[in-house]
């Protein structure tokens, strides 16, 4: 399906504000709309590191559709094109795998450590590539880009910056096939946390679907 401009603004302002949310950024909507859309600070003060984890979208949302119309497949080099974007003068590693072992605050599993990322990390771009050839449904394509999202945030390639990564990565895959993007929102942390944790793809699926089909009724609308 065709992207609006219009709608990739749309997008890009709730996926920002939601993703960034998730990971503890106190911004609001109306504060996220006032820095994407209007290049304006808001009138209270804010975190500088709240204000770049914000702005730094714009950078990876042209990173990313400038890919997708070239329909490059996922790959080592647009994971780390899309972590340096998201994380441009935040830190110092920005691009490149983790160095020391991390983990996930509150979840109940252990990371891959940093020393087995590089390799798990070509298993996790081959088997998802081996798995997109063989898909027969748009279906098959969401269930694909939903469990390799598991896999990828229980790997957590990065010192920072994993979750935003993984769900613009998801985003990228899925658009990639035509199919409309998913935004977890949110006061939903706590499930896709619990959905991480147990590994529940089918639990990701039952959140998602309704989610992926009000993003195509709003692109859509935005068309139309």
């Amino acid at each position: 399906m065709e992207w609006n401009p219009e709608y990739k603004r749309d997008l890009l302002t709730r996926f920002a504000h939601h993703s960034s949310a998730i990971e503890g950024n106190g911004l609001s909507q109306t504060d996220v709309n006032s820095i994407l859309l209007y290049q304006t600070l808001p009138e209270k003060m804010i975190p500088i590191r709240e204000f770049l984890e914000v702005e730094n979208h714009r950078l990876a949302f042209e990173f990313m559709f400038n890919n997708l119309e070239k329909d490059q497949p996922i790959s080592i080099a647009l994971i780390n094109g899309i972590h340096e974007k998201l994380m441009d003068r935040i830190h110092q590693e920005k691009g490149h795998f983790k160095t020391q072992d991390n983990g996930i605050l509150e979840a109940n599993f252990k990371t891959v450590p940093a020393t087995r990322v590089s390799l798990k990390m070509k298993q996790w771009v081959e088997n998802l590539i081996f798995e997109e050839q063989i898909a027969k449904s748009d279906d098959d394509i969401i269930r694909l880009a939903l469990e390799n999202h598991i896999h990828f945030e229980r790997i957590h390639l990065f010192m920072d910056g994993n979750g935003r990564t993984g769900r613009m990565l998801m985003m990228y895959f899925l658009m990639k096939h035509h199919i409309a993007p998913l935004i977890i929102k949110k006061d939903e942390r706590t499930e896709y946390i619990r959905i991480l944790d147990n590994q529940d793809v089918e639990g990701f699926f039952t959140l998602a679907l309704p989610k992926i089909k009000y993003e195509e009724d709003r692109a859509k609308r935005f068309s139309n």
